[in-house]
């Protein structure tokens, strides 16, 4: 009986441990923001160092949402990514590979593609290089 009673204490203590360790180990809230200048080194990026749900900017420079690090690193994707909001649970629209930001509801074609040569600056806004954006003096 003395037995049965310390085997009982015993099952009952480590589903507490387990319980308490399952409590303290459930997963961290995603990371969100731009990607830091650090990141940047020696010509290559560090995806360490970015965040999990990386800034996406509409044409006029404005915050339009945020796309997944999963899917802008992942290899041979020149797929639209989606763009969630600041949730990270609702879908806004998607980054389109030579048109930008692209609201839900508005056709990609709807969309002008962008100049060749076009970078996006500190801010979000489109920077166009190269003979678009030439002293036409």
């Amino acid at each position: 009986m003395k037995l049965q009673r310390i085997s009982l204490v015993a099952s009952c203590l480590l589903v507490a441990i387990g319980l308490a360790g399952f409590a303290l180990a459930k997963p961290k809230s995603p990371t969100k923001g731009r990607v830091p200048p650090e990141a940047f080194k020696n010509g290559e990026i560090r995806p360490e160092l970015v965040p999990d749900f990386i800034m996406a900017y509409n044409r006029e420079g404005e915050i339009a949402g945020y796309v997944s690090k999963v899917d802008v690193f992942r290899e041979g994707n020149d797929e639209p990514y989606v763009v969630v909001d600041e949730s990270l649970t609702k879908p806004v629209g998607r980054m389109v590979p030579g048109r930008g930001f692209v609201p839900i509801g508005v056709p990609e074609t709807s969309v002008p593609m962008l100049p060749p040569g076009t970078e996006v600056d500190q801010s979000g806004k489109p920077v166009v290089h190269g003979p678009a954006n030439a002293d036409t003096k």
